[in-house]
């Protein structure tokens, strides 16, 4: 099978149809993306009257062949039946990408160590969890991919061809402090060992990683048990895996299920802050899964007691509850639910 692929489609619409239009390009999008091989799609609306083609899509595809199957497909016909514009399409490969962003990348950075150093660590300390709760709360503009990289977002548009998704967060506890402590040296170590110890866990289990940032990672499942599993995985990995003598390196978990959006290889939405937010309840060592996560694995996993939390930006408060992880018994289920 080829490399992916891009569709691109430009219309002529009156700007007094735009809003008939983008109903019917919607219902159009909905039938693509049942097919394994739609990667994901956009519309884009000129911004002024005058132009030649007041709208252009761009979908992606992870190959030519998978496109072909979908709009030759029984269905395509009835599903492109409101799509009454003049179009003109093409289907392309990609043959060169330019990235951007990494100049506002490398300011963050320089900005965060200038922070630092004439402010000390008090004044840069957040968590890493919260930082990626920030990006999960944003609508960023997509920046130009490599083309390697689209083998992520096939992998991620496995795990998630309905919109729903389980969505893990962690980090470690006090990582800032534990960083000025042990010298950027030896966290450096720590942080290379963590890193690849959840990498190897989370694709152990069947899991893909959305995105990391320091020690935190956003991680993305198909099905809450392997989540519970992979995490009671980490929280099991002897201190020796994390390269340090020390015993209070430890990582706190956070896990809920829902539906999400996603965006080439990103998730966005409340229910991915949702997650982000019932990890910075737990502690270190600890795991702790939303109600919704809860009820999904049933008895396939022993608990602690629930606890009753107030979530940063949801309204009123939510059940969480901790995972056992010391528990030496998992009920096997039949099947994932």
């Amino acid at each position: 099978m080829a490399g992916p692929v891009v569709l691109i489609n430009v219309f002529e619409v009156p700007a007094r149809e735009a809003d008939e239009f983008i109903r019917a390009w919607e219902e159009t999008r909905d039938y693509m993306k049942q097919y394994p091989g739609h990667l994901d799609a956009a519309l884009h609306q000129a911004i002024t009257d005058s132009a030649d083609f007041q709208f252009i899509s761009i979908a992606h595809w992870r190959s030519a062949e998978e496109f072909n199957e979908a709009v030759t497909s029984a269905g395509f016909q009835d599903a492109t039946a409101d799509l009454r514009w003049t179009f003109h399409s093409a289907l392309n490969n990609i043959v060169r990408t330019a990235h951007a962003g990494w100049e506002t990348i490398l300011t963050t950075a320089r900005q965060t160590a200038n922070l630092v150093r004439h402010e000390r660590f008090g004044a840069a300390v957040r968590s890493s969890i919260e930082e990626l709760a920030d990006w999960a709360n944003v609508e960023r503009p997509d920046l130009a991919r490599r083309t390697s990289d689209w083998a992520k977002v096939a992998d991620l548009a496995r795990l998630t061809p309905d919109g729903n998704v389980v969505i893990l967060f962690s980090d470690i506890e006090q990582s800032t402090m534990l960083n000025e402590r042990m010298g950027d040296r030896a966290w450096v170590k720590v942080i290379e060992r963590h890193d690849k110890l959840i990498r190897k866990l989370v694709n152990t289990h069947s899991g893909h990683v959305v995105k990391s940032q320091g020690d935190g990672f956003m991680v993305a499942f198909a099905h809450p048990d392997e989540a519970v599993r992979c995490s009671i995985a980490v929280q099991r990995a002897p201190s020796r895996d994390l390269n340090t003598r020390n015993d209070n390196v430890r990582v706190r978990i956070g896990i809920h299920m829902g539906k999400s959006v996603r965006r080439g290889e990103d998730l966005l939405g409340r229910n991915v802050a949702m997650a982000a937010r019932v990890a910075t309840e737990a502690r270190g060592g600890e795991i702790l899964v939303s109600e919704s996560v809860h009820d999904a694995v049933g008895d396939a996993f022993a608990f602690g007691t629930v606890r009753e939390v107030e979530l940063k930006g949801f309204s009123g408060t939510h059940r969480v509850y901790p995972v056992e992880v010391a528990s030496p018994v998992e009920h096997p289920r039949g099947g994932h639910r």
